[in-house]
């Protein structure tokens, strides 16, 4: 066994060690946390509300330059905040390693090598970003419009619109609850009211709340009957997710033969492994065989791009 191989394998080791560690100090952390609410007392009732509970700042972010820093931290907004910068970091090396051990059983060319570095790097924390963004989004559009049939009984109750949002974020489960706190801490430290729509709608960045926020920066300009202008709203989201419903169900088929027709390779190269270790083998022996695993590789992904188009493209 060469050096390099055991240095290969000590850092996986330590890669995975540091993840577990990761993982353990944020649920001690929490399980803390809980236990420390539980032996508080509640707090009195008042006629108006504390500063509502916002999201901790990443420690981490400090040691991203400030060019790139709002993007990234965009980017974490749009998750929910459900992962932060080390966790990503940690992923990113774990991408690193695997690429390594790639690179050291198939031995490829340099530019293959650098482009496989560069995928182990970049793509795991980028599918994992997407993969958080669309859960939040998904939540959040089921109970956005719970939330504004919420802000429309306050209003109709007699609350500024101020207090509509407090009390929505207080009521409400996370994400939405989340994000009307993080509006309401904004409106709090004197931040104007369009200006902390705008972050808001940045941090969000979907169509419905847009929406939302367009018609609370129109009421505010130009008057009008807020509670009936928000009911509709209310009820233009409820058929947009409803749509939204409906087109799932009807392209699930072609996105599950997608998933059968990207795994059949996978699956096939696994079985043959299997049964005959050899004939598999002649791909990482061979000095075409890195070149003809790249070339299939590559067919595959464009072929998953095109399905992925077509299913778009219909849906429209």
């Amino acid at each position: 066994m060469s050096l390099f191989t055991i240095l290969l394998i000590v850092g996986g080791v330590i890669v995975v060690g540091a993840l577990l560690l990761l993982v353990g100090v944020d649920r001690e952390r929490l399980a803390t946390v809980r236990r420390l609410k539980s032996l508080a007392a509640p707090p009195p009732t008042k006629a108006v509300g504390d500063i509502p509970q916002v999201v901790k700042g990443d420690p981490w972010m400090q040691y991203v330059p400030a060019q790139i820093r709002p993007r990234i931290d965009d980017m974490l907004a749009a998750t929910g905040y459900a992962i932060q910068l080390r966790m990503l970091l940690a992923i990113s090396a774990g991408g690193a390693l695997v690429a390594a051990f790639v690179e050291l059983a198939a031995r490829p060319g340099l530019v293959a090598f650098i482009i496989l570095m560069i995928g182990g790097i970049a793509a795991p924390p980028y599918f994992t970003l997407r993969y958080l963004q669309k859960r939040h989004t998904a939540k959040f559009l089921d109970q956005f419009p719970d939330a504004i049939d919420l802000i429309v009984r306050a209003v109709r109750a007699g609350l500024p619109v101020v207090g509509a949002l407090d009390a929505t974020g207080r009521e409400m489960p996370d994400p939405v609850g989340m994000e009307f706190r993080l509006i309401t801490a904004d409106l709090r430290i004197g931040i104007e009211f369009d200006e902390a729509l705008r972050r808001a709608d940045t941090r969000i960045r979907l169509t419905d709340f847009s929406f939302f926020v367009a018609s609370l920066v129109l009421q505010r300009e130009s008057g009008g009957n807020l509670s009936e202008t928000l009911s509709i709203l209310s009820g233009v989201l409820r058929r947009r997710r409803e749509l939204r419903m409906k087109v799932a169900a009807m392209t699930s088929e072609a996105k599950t033969s997608a998933i059968v027709i990207a795994s059949l390779p996978f699956v096939a190269s696994g079985a043959l492994a299997v049964m005959n270790p050899n004939y598999v083998g002649t791909f990482f022996i061979d000095p075409k065989g890195p070149w003809i695993i790249g070339g299939a590789a590559a067919m595959l992904a464009m072929g998953w791009m095109t399905m992925k188009t077509l299913i778009e493209n219909a849906v429209r």
